[in-house]
């Protein structure tokens, strides 16, 4: 059992670690070069290199949240920027549980970090679309109203409210 796990954390497309009180990472597998273009080893002979490629405006945060132990057993979510070797910018979120010693000190987090970069790149393009469409439906000179399959109204344009006599807040209570 204990080579299938070795095998899972091995050939796994997240980062699996532990990451001590410093945030120092201390066992890594090999999804950290993929990710990021540094080595394992590098992370080893360089404690410091996580905090060189955190972003500045994510650190802060980052100690803080390693820093404070769970009062509980929970799960401690974070997402956060990292610089690759290439220099570009890849977005992480971080699952971690804390890890106590025998004695029942909080040592550090056994840790999943997930390259979210394509999800936050979708989330963009997806605001950027509502943004246009808002801007389409706002300006569109012609009434506009959006319902559900049920009739009730979710949505007035600002022509519709005219047309119709009503405030667009008026306009949602009603039914078709």
């Amino acid at each position: 059992a204990e080579e299938q796990v070795r095998s899972f954390i091995e050939t796994a497309d997240d980062i699996v670690c532990f990451r001590g009180l410093d945030g120092s990472l201390v066992v890594l597998n090999p999804a950290i070069t993929s990710i990021t273009g540094y080595a394992t080893g590098e992370f080893a002979d360089n404690p410091d290199l996580w905090r060189d490629t955190m972003h500045p405006d994510d650190l802060e945060a980052a100690m803080k949240c390693l820093s404070n132990p769970p009062k509980n057993d929970a799960h401690i979510q974070m997402e956060y920027r990292l610089r690759t070797r290439r220099g570009t910018w890849r977005w992480m979120q971080s699952r971690m549980v804390a890890v106590k010693d025998a004695a029942g000190r909080f040592i550090g987090y056994n840790c999943i970090d997930r390259d979210i970069t394509e999800l936050k790149r979708a989330e963009e393009a997806l605001r950027r679309s509502q943004r246009r469409y808002k801007v389409l439906f706002d300006s569109a000179g012609d009434g506009i109203l959006i319902h559900s399959i049920e009739g009730r109204l979710l949505a007035a344009n600002k022509a519709a409210c005219q047309w119709l006599g009503y405030s667009e807040e008026e306009l949602l209570q009603m039914t078709l």
